[in-house]
């Protein structure tokens, strides 16, 4: 009888080890797995970060392209001939 007990509580210890190693490796591989997903979160974050910054930097070239193409067509001369004053005065005549 003392030995079936004997094997019992060793059969229980040993149940009992085996369930605090299977808890113990599943938190770790939990663990891993969280951090997997929130290093592959931050790369999706860092990707769409990256691609809004692109598009906010290529409206601001655009911007300046406009705006520098404006400035100097304001400063070019106009393809039609204006009339001077001294044509107008001789016209008239």
């Amino acid at each position: 009888m003392l030995a079936e007990l004997f094997e019992k509580h060793l059969i229980d210890d040993i149940l009992i080890g085996f369930l605090v190693l299977c808890t113990f490796v599943f938190q770790h591989i939990n663990a891993c797995i969280f951090f997997l997903w929130f290093a592959e979160m931050s790369r999706q974050q860092r990707k769409e970060r990256k691609k809004r910054e692109k598009w906010f930097w290529g409206s601001v070239g655009l911007a300046v392209t406009l705006g520098a193409t404006a400035i100097v067509w304001s400063y070019l001369p106009s393809s039609q001939p204006q009339a001077s004053v001294d044509s107008n005065s001789t016209a008239s005549d």
